[in-house]
Protein backbone atom coordinates (compact mmCIF):
# COMPACT_ATOMS: atom_id res chain seq x y z
CA UNK A 1 0.00 0.00 0.00
CA UNK A 2 1.52 3.60 -1.46
CA UNK A 3 1.42 6.25 1.19
CA UNK A 4 0.27 9.33 -0.45
CA UNK A 5 0.53 12.55 1.15
CA UNK A 6 -1.16 16.24 -0.16
CA UNK A 7 -1.05 19.45 0.94
CA UNK A 8 -3.98 21.21 -0.07
CA UNK A 9 -7.52 19.51 -1.49
CA UNK A 10 -6.76 16.08 0.26
CA UNK A 11 -11.04 15.11 -0.29
CA UNK A 12 -11.29 16.47 -3.45
CA UNK A 13 -7.90 14.75 -4.93
CA UNK A 14 -9.05 11.47 -3.33
CA UNK A 15 -12.64 11.38 -4.67
CA UNK A 16 -10.38 12.41 -8.08
CA UNK A 17 -8.04 9.49 -7.68
CA UNK A 18 -10.53 7.20 -7.31
CA UNK A 19 -12.50 7.61 -10.61
CA UNK A 20 -9.17 7.75 -12.07
CA UNK A 21 -7.27 4.64 -10.96
CA UNK A 22 -10.77 2.73 -10.70
CA UNK A 23 -10.08 -1.07 -11.00
CA UNK A 24 -6.40 -0.87 -11.97
CA UNK A 25 -5.45 -2.45 -8.56
CA UNK A 26 -3.95 0.11 -6.86
CA UNK A 27 -3.54 0.13 -3.10
CA UNK A 28 -2.98 3.35 -1.66
CA UNK A 29 -3.84 5.60 1.64
CA UNK A 30 -4.20 9.27 1.00
CA UNK A 31 -3.67 11.32 3.95
CA UNK A 32 -3.24 15.32 5.02
CA UNK A 33 0.89 16.67 4.95
CA UNK A 34 2.63 15.61 7.94
CA UNK A 35 6.21 16.85 7.84
CA UNK A 36 7.31 14.01 10.42
CA UNK A 37 5.63 11.14 8.10
CA UNK A 38 8.04 9.60 5.19
CA UNK A 39 5.50 9.12 2.16
CA UNK A 40 5.93 7.12 -0.78
CA UNK A 41 4.46 10.05 -2.86
CA UNK A 42 3.99 13.38 -1.80
CA UNK A 43 1.79 16.19 -3.37
CA UNK A 44 2.01 19.50 -2.85
CA UNK A 45 -1.21 20.82 -4.40
CA UNK A 46 -0.88 24.21 -2.08
CA UNK A 47 1.78 24.51 0.01
CA UNK A 48 1.25 24.41 3.95
CA UNK A 49 0.92 27.46 5.94
CA UNK A 50 3.28 26.15 8.73
CA UNK A 51 5.54 24.14 6.15
CA UNK A 52 8.54 21.64 7.26
CA UNK A 53 10.87 19.49 5.71
CA UNK A 54 9.91 16.25 5.01
CA UNK A 55 10.93 13.32 2.31
CA UNK A 56 9.66 10.94 -0.05
CA UNK A 57 10.39 8.84 -2.72
CA UNK A 58 8.11 11.08 -5.62
CA UNK A 59 7.84 14.42 -5.16
CA UNK A 60 4.92 16.18 -7.33
CA UNK A 61 5.04 19.98 -7.21
CA UNK A 62 1.98 21.98 -8.89
CA UNK A 63 3.71 23.95 -11.52
CA UNK A 64 1.14 26.81 -11.09
CA UNK A 65 1.60 27.91 -7.53
CA UNK A 66 4.16 30.05 -7.27
CA UNK A 67 4.19 29.73 -3.73
CA UNK A 68 5.97 25.99 -3.46
CA UNK A 69 9.33 27.14 -5.13
CA UNK A 70 11.22 26.40 -2.36
CA UNK A 71 10.10 23.07 -1.37
CA UNK A 72 12.15 21.25 -3.59
CA UNK A 73 15.07 22.82 -1.17
CA UNK A 74 13.04 21.52 1.85
CA UNK A 75 11.68 18.31 0.94
CA UNK A 76 14.46 15.12 0.47
CA UNK A 77 12.77 13.43 -3.05
CA UNK A 78 14.41 10.66 -5.08
CA UNK A 79 12.70 11.98 -8.19
CA UNK A 80 11.03 15.61 -8.55
CA UNK A 81 8.15 15.71 -11.29
CA UNK A 82 5.99 18.80 -11.55
CA UNK A 83 2.31 18.68 -13.37
CA UNK A 84 0.32 22.00 -14.11
CA UNK A 85 -0.88 24.15 -17.35
CA UNK A 86 2.65 26.20 -17.16
CA UNK A 87 4.41 24.81 -20.59
CA UNK A 88 7.36 23.75 -18.63
CA UNK A 89 5.65 21.82 -16.47
CA UNK A 90 6.41 17.42 -17.18
CA UNK A 91 2.85 16.59 -17.07
CA UNK A 92 0.15 19.43 -18.52
CA UNK A 93 -3.04 19.95 -20.45
CA UNK A 94 -2.63 20.35 -23.70
CA UNK A 95 -6.36 21.09 -24.08
CA UNK A 96 -9.10 20.87 -22.24
CA UNK A 97 -12.85 21.27 -23.76
CA UNK A 98 -16.16 20.36 -22.13
CA UNK A 99 -15.82 18.12 -19.41
CA UNK A 100 -12.97 16.30 -21.07
CA UNK A 101 -8.78 17.15 -20.87
CA UNK A 102 -6.00 16.29 -22.78
CA UNK A 103 -3.18 15.46 -20.98
CA UNK A 104 -0.01 15.06 -21.83
CA UNK A 105 3.16 13.51 -20.47
CA UNK A 106 6.36 16.13 -21.90
CA UNK A 107 9.05 14.13 -20.45
CA UNK A 108 9.72 10.06 -19.24
CA UNK A 109 10.03 8.96 -15.42
CA UNK A 110 10.23 6.11 -13.69
CA UNK A 111 7.15 4.97 -11.56
CA UNK A 112 7.52 4.09 -7.83
CA UNK A 113 7.67 0.80 -9.10
CA UNK A 114 10.60 1.64 -11.63
CA UNK A 115 8.66 1.08 -14.67
CA UNK A 116 9.30 3.34 -17.48
CA UNK A 117 6.62 5.87 -17.87
CA UNK A 118 7.30 7.52 -21.59
CA UNK A 119 5.48 10.56 -23.18
CA UNK A 120 2.36 10.15 -24.26
CA UNK A 121 -1.25 12.08 -24.39
CA UNK A 122 -4.35 10.62 -23.59
CA UNK A 123 -8.03 12.18 -22.57
CA UNK A 124 -9.89 11.78 -19.58
CA UNK A 125 -12.84 13.15 -18.34
CA UNK A 126 -13.11 16.02 -15.91
CA UNK A 127 -15.25 18.16 -13.29
CA UNK A 128 -12.40 20.33 -12.67
CA UNK A 129 -8.69 20.20 -14.65
CA UNK A 130 -6.06 21.10 -11.55
CA UNK A 131 -7.78 18.28 -9.33
CA UNK A 132 -7.48 15.82 -12.64
CA UNK A 133 -3.90 16.82 -13.96
CA UNK A 134 -2.54 16.01 -10.09
CA UNK A 135 -5.20 12.82 -9.46
CA UNK A 136 -3.61 12.23 -13.13
CA UNK A 137 0.23 12.53 -12.08
CA UNK A 138 -0.35 10.93 -8.30
CA UNK A 139 -1.79 7.66 -10.90
CA UNK A 140 1.08 7.52 -13.05
CA UNK A 141 3.68 8.19 -10.56
CA UNK A 142 2.31 5.17 -8.95
CA UNK A 143 1.87 3.11 -12.41
CA UNK A 144 -2.10 2.69 -11.90
CA UNK A 145 -3.58 4.73 -14.86
CA UNK A 146 -2.05 3.43 -18.28
CA UNK A 147 -4.01 4.62 -21.17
Amino acid sequence: MYRIGVSGDTAGLWAELERITQSRGASYKVSGFDPLTRYDILLFHEKPADFHASSTNILLLNSDEPAIADVTERVKANLVISYGFNSKASITASSIDRGSCCVCVQRGFRTITGEPQERQEFTVTTGSPHLTLAAVSVGLAMNACNW
